[in-house]
């Protein structure tokens, strides 16, 4: 897979953002509606991605160690 580079000169929020780098809430302002199959295929892969470590970081957390 292909990852796209964005600048925050292609984000909504630009004038309103001190940060240079993209952020959490970087937005194209695209639609859903508008986007493509592989737009949406990355989007729910990153999305899939992000819960399964956010996951394993509370099992850790929380975990005694039993397996049961």
């Amino acid at each position: 897979m292909e990852t796209e580079k964005y600048t925050c000169l292609d984000c909504i929020w630009h004038d309103q953002c001190e940060s240079d780098e993209p952020c959490d809430f970087f937005d194209r302002g695209q639609s859903v509606l508008d986007l493509e199959d592989t737009e949406i295929e990355k989007n729910i892969e990153s999305g899939r991605k992000e819960y399964g470590q956010a996951y394993q970081k509370y099992i850790q957390e929380f975990s005694d160690g039993n397996k049961e």
